[in-house]
């Protein structure tokens, strides 16, 4: 909303000099026909509506844009009105933050552009509800009306003659008008019809609700009525004498009305500017063709001028010669002011780039070149950036269309990387280089090369992983030519240090737990783990931004239950995201922007985000999915067993039960001698169930702790009815565990896990207790690629029985639970028991047979027959 919002405030702002400029040349105009004044406004409602224009050298328009779109973004952005005294105090108020805010309720902030999107639309709903009110009023005072002629009707209710509809337009006279002044009245309006005055109004009105905000639209609407009755009076006097002009005029006065509210469709004989009107039509003079000829081209000049934007500045000032001089934010500005409001964070640098060469003092040399590219409607464009050191100037080129780039960074990255060199220590390492060569390059750490420096904007200093690569040859001049040997070359890895990458990955952990934060306590714990892939760049200091691509899967699990088991994952998700930060002048990181391709978003809106180097890694996501599941499962873990909490809860409560009496080793008596604890015990469920469970299954219950957990998962299940499948009598509890899960196997294979979940689930729940292990012996891992990336769908089997389902990077749900496979048919039933699917297994091969499986296969373009194929 705040978008279409500042597109239509740019449209209203550009097409207002259009509005001034008809509202000027009216006054200059005023011997020519007034069909030109209605071609004018035409002119300004063509500005006001259409959502493209031209660019033109002949545009007398001061500003295309001029509010920024990337305002919506979160980018910090400033007022481009063309007009210097009116952006240098606006842009340099001294705010906290810029127009437009952040979108995204990222941190809860707010999103200014958001809450006037809202008032607008209530602006034009008040104006649509007027329009429809009005018009319903004026059809029920002509509802009763005598037909003259044709479209011609007489009406008793109405007090001058006006013309109603759009479709079928009825011309409504009232009873009673003398016949003298009848044939004048039906002329009039029969021209509005002829000139399809009765459709160009409501377009007009059409215009003004959407534009409602600009006082500049009310003006030109107000004019535009005028300027119809003006045109029309004209168009039936050109054949009346000077007697019937005069009766024309008469007829004008007497049918006159006075009105304090603006009308939407009704073209009424004498409704507005009667007494200039009355002037016009008896002074009324033919006008000579020269001034018809010099009026249509006057309106034409008018187009070229102000239905264009003017072109863009390609050039603008460099802040100094020596790189450490470099501006990335002036740059990027530059550029996306040459480029018609590019948003900065969406120009990158990629392998078709240039070599840059400087001088020994790291001043340009003369002329470089830096090629820059940025992704518009799936299509990649290209153009350059031209330092000039001689002239202090640099360049944009005009762009043109252009091959992908596989491996890219941000060009904020690659600009501040040259800017940050740490040149005392390149010249400690090269002390008689005559000059540099500058190369950008992609992949590579510190630890495979042996001339290295790694650096921060704070200096030179141990960097985190994902730094930029440059490489660095010191040149020698020799007979007027330069050289360079390969064993001289440095290599130079720009990025965040480990203590400040440290402090960015905790804000990233911190924003991913606000997003999924309900706002409501509920009981469960919740915990996140994340695999960055890339960022925008380091940051630069207050006020600089940085983005940071990754996958996040956030996880929450009941409070009252033991992690270890995947049925106690409640809910959770795991999708990309791009989490763009704003530097504070504490220097901490303030979310700006929480962007992520929510259910049922378009890939395509992912591709555009995420840079292609981020996309590959994101496809290969179930190489660290499992991890990702183990660190939250550690992390709930140590929740869980804070004080009071999950499993150390149940402890507690058990050992209540089983200490006392302490003479007594009947299981009976303990629970008798303590039934708040054994009761509460058995009224926490399955976290009860699940404990007791694990305990089991790990052996050794023989004890009377065994035996009083043996009892409890009877009670548990007698409790919500249901049907036993474990002996009455057992020896100890192990012995007890031991016969149920025998059954439960059993019966899990009579009447299938669907019916084992409805009918018992206490078995249900211990049969689907072991989760996934980032540890734990990988069976095989199957991938799925069906033409489109986002089909990128993998299955891991484990040997412990466990499997995990990656379904898409835009998938919200991860699948994951127990496999059973029995006569080469795989049959996985997610932990949450929502879901089975299965395949039919041929050698290296899966088969995914949906008639068998559930409905919901969430993007990954899964279909009957689908091959998914054996890794390695």
């Amino acid at each position: 909303m705040g978008e279409l919002f500042l597109m239509t405030v740019n449209r209203s702002v550009s097409a207002s000099w259009l509005i001034l400029a008809v509202i000027l040349l009216r006054l200059v105009l005023k011997k020519a026909p007034k069909w030109i004044s209605c071609a004018l406004w035409a002119l300004a409602a063509v500005r006001l509506l259409c959502p493209v224009s031209i660019e033109s050298t002949l545009s007398l328009v001061p500003g295309a844009q001029v509010f920024p779109q990337q305002a919506v973004a979160g980018a910090p952005s400033d007022v481009h009105t063309g007009l210097a005294a009116v952006e240098k105090p606006v842009n340099g108020y001294p705010v906290g933050g810029h127009f437009g805010g952040a979108p995204a309720a990222a941190g809860g902030g707010f999103d200014v552009t958001a809450v006037l999107g809202m008032v607008w639309i209530c602006g034009m709903l008040v104006l649509a509800a007027y329009a429809c009110i009005s018009y319903y009023r004026l059809y029920r005072q002509v509802r009763v009306s005598l037909r003259l002629q044709d479209n011609i009707r007489l009406c008793d209710e109405i007090a001058a003659p006006f013309i109603l509809g759009v479709l079928r337009p009825q011309i409504y006279i009232p009873s009673g008008t003398p016949e003298s002044r009848m044939g004048y009245i039906i002329a009039h309006e029969q021209a509005h019809l002829k000139r399809r005055d009765h459709w160009w109004k409501p377009l007009g009105f059409l215009v003004l609700t959407l534009h409602w905000f600009n006082p500049l639209v009310w003006a030109g609407y107000i004019l535009l009525c005028r300027d119809i009755e003006l045109a029309c009076d004209e168009k039936v006097i050109q054949s009346l004498g000077r007697a019937q002009s005069i009766a024309y005029s008469e007829a004008l006065l007497s049918c006159s009305v006075k009105r304090k509210t603006i009308q939407v469709c009704p073209l009424a004989f004498g409704e507005v500017g009667v007494k200039e009107r009355v002037k016009r039509v008896l002074n009324y003079k033919k006008p000579a063709f020269w001034v018809v000829a010099a009026s249509a081209a006057v309106c034409a000049a008018t187009a070229v001028c102000f239905l264009t934007d003017p072109k863009p500045a390609r050039s603008f000032a460099m802040s100094g010669r020596n790189v450490s001089d470099l501006d990335p934010d002036g740059i990027l500005a530059g550029i996306s002011a040459a480029q018609g409001g590019l948003d900065p964070a969406g120009i990158y640098t990629g392998t078709d780039h240039f070599e840059l060469m400087l001088t020994a003092d790291f001043d340009w040399k003369e002329s470089e070149t830096v090629r820059f590219f940025y992704t518009e409607e799936q299509k990649t464009y290209s153009a350059q950036l031209r330092i000039s050191a001689d002239e202090k100037q640099c360049f944009v080129t005009e762009p043109s269309e252009w091959m992908q780039q596989t491996q890219r960074f941000s060009l904020y990255s690659y600009l501040s990387a040259v800017k940050d060199l740490p040149q005392e220590k390149i010249r400690e390492m090269a002390p008689d280089a005559d000059a540099y060569a500058l190369e950008l390059k992609y992949g590579g750490t510190p630890e495979e090369f042996t001339r290295v420096i790694s650096y921060t904007p704070q200096g030179v200093q141990e960097t985190a992983a994902g730094a930029m690569h440059l490489q660095l040859q010191p040149l020698h001049q020799k007979g007027g030519e330069y050289h360079g040997t390969g064993d001289e070359v440095i290599h130079l890895f720009y990025g965040a240090g480990t203590e400040e990458w440290a402090k960015l990955d905790q804000a990233v952990s911190d924003a991913i737990l606000h997003r999924f934060d309900p706002g409501q306590p509920d009981g469960r714990i919740r915990v996140e783990s994340h695999r960055t892939f890339l960022t925008s760049g380091p940051s630069a200091g207050e006020g600089s931004t940085i983005t940071v691509y990754l996958l996040a899967l956030h996880e929450s699990f009941s409070a009252d239950a033991d992690p270890d088991s995947p049925t106690q994952s409640v809910d959770g998700s795991c999708v990309p995201a791009a989490l763009t930060f704003r530097i504070g002048a504490d220097g901490e990181y303030q979310l700006a922007e929480y962007w992520d391709p929510q259910t049922g978003g378009e890939y395509e809106d992912l591709r555009t985000k995420f840079p292609q180097q981020a996309q590959e890694q994101l496809l290969r996501q179930e190489e660290y999915a499992g991890a990702m599941r183990a660190e939250n499962r550690e992390k709930a873990r140590a929740l869980l067993d804070g004080p009071g909490s999950g499993e150390t809860r149940t402890e507690d409560l058990l050992n209540v039960v089983c200490a006392s009496p302490a003479e007594a080793s009947d299981p009976e008596t303990h629970i008798r001698e303590n039934p708040d604890a054994y009761q509460e015990l058995v009224s926490r469920g399955d976290g009860t169930l699940e404990y007791c469970f694990a305990r089991f299954l790990s052996g050794g219950q023989t004890d009377l702790r065994g035996q009083i957990m043996a009892r409890l998962c009877q009670d548990i299940m007698t409790q919500r009815g249901e049907p036993m499948l474990s002996p009455q009598d057992y020896e100890n509890g192990q012995w007890w565990f031991e016969q149920f899960w025998q059954n439960v196997k059993k019966t899990a294979g009579e009447i299938g896990g669907e019916q084992l979940e409805k009918r018992y689930p206490a078995a249900h729940l211990l049969q689907t207790m072991q989760t996934v292990s980032a540890e734990g012996e990988i069976l095989g891992v199957y991938e799925y690629a069906g033409g489109d990336p986002k089909a990128s769908a993998s299955i891991t089997l484990y040997e412990d029985g466990n499997f995990l389902f990656l379904f898409s990077p835009i998938s919200n749900y991860i699948g994951d639970g127990r496999y059973t496979l029995e006569n080469d048919r795989l049959t996985l039933h997610t932990s949450d028991g929502k879901f089975v699917y299965v395949f039919d297994v041929k050698e290296n091969q899966l088969i995914f047979d949906a008639e068998g499986s559930s409905d919901a296969v969430w993007f990954s373009g899964l279909e009957n027959g689908s091959v998914l194929n054996k890794k390695g």
